[in-house]
């Protein structure tokens, strides 16, 4: 997830992460951290997820409905 995105919805603390990312262009990326146990929404059901937050260009579009809070508030 593009760390815009990640601020804009506000979401849980990062926790940081040693993983490095190969990228299509076969550069490599470091990750800013993983944001844990996130309630996502798919059409009929809600899923627990890790987001890994990376600095890159994203698309503006986020539905806040879909990315639904942080587990851990819960």
């Amino acid at each position: 997830m593009p760390t815009k995105i990640y601020k804009d919805l506000g979401l849980n603390t990062l926790m940081p992460m040693s993983m490095k990312v190969e990228l299509a262009n076969r550069s490599v990326a470091t990750p800013k951290g993983v944001v844990e146990n996130v309630f996502v929404k798919c059409p009929h059901f809600v899923y627990t997820v890790d987001l890994v937050i990376m600095d890159m260009e994203g698309c503006s579009y986020h539905p806040r409905e879909t990315i639904l809070s942080n587990c851990d508030h819960h």
